[in-house]
């Protein structure tokens, strides 16, 4: 029982830590990463809208 005030130091020095690097991460990347890119040259987006031939639909699917 006397480990219980030690292991909740270390649980929120863990979460604190946790908290800094998402934190820094969101703002490292500012959605950059919101979609997918072709791979041939990394600027046509992976849509199937951009995909299928004029006139085509596609049905969504859950």
């Amino acid at each position: 029982m006397k480990a219980i005030p030690a292991l909740g130091d270390i649980l929120l020095v863990g979460l604190l830590f946790f908290f800094i690097f998402a934190v820094l991460f969101v703002n490292l990347l500012m959605g950059t990463m919101f979609s997918c890119t072709d791979t041939t040259d990394g600027t046509e987006p992976l849509d199937a809208r951009y995909l299928l031939p004029d006139g085509a639909t596609l049905n969504k699917t859950w």
